[in-house]
């Protein structure tokens, strides 16, 4: 998949957006109450081409200037959520 972050100024937000091969587009918002300087916490807002009872969480937590890990959550309509997939990225030197 390919994700875009962005500033919406109206909102005074981070925003991500999300492509899916699959055909999915999914639209998630940075959850200030528990995201910090080094944890970026994106809720879902909407889902093109799923459904939308569901919801997703994107979460980046930095571990340093070359490496991150990449959690990605769901949750079915009233579960809370679990683990889908965690990736971790190390930049190559």
């Amino acid at each position: 998949h390919r994700s875009m972050i962005s500033y919406d100024q109206k909102r005074k937000a981070l925003m991500l957006r999300q492509f899916h091969e699959e055909s999915f587009v999914n639209l998630y918002a940075l959850n200030p109450a528990v995201s910090t300087s080094t944890r970026l916490v994106f809720d879902s807002e909407h889902f093109e081409n799923f459904d939308n009872a569901w919801k997703a969480r994107e979460t980046y937590e930095v571990v340093s200037n070359d490496e991150f890990v990449e959690i990605f959550e769901l949750a079915p309509p009233g579960k809370p959520y679990e683990v889908y997939s965690r990736n971790h990225f190390q930049r190559v030197r």
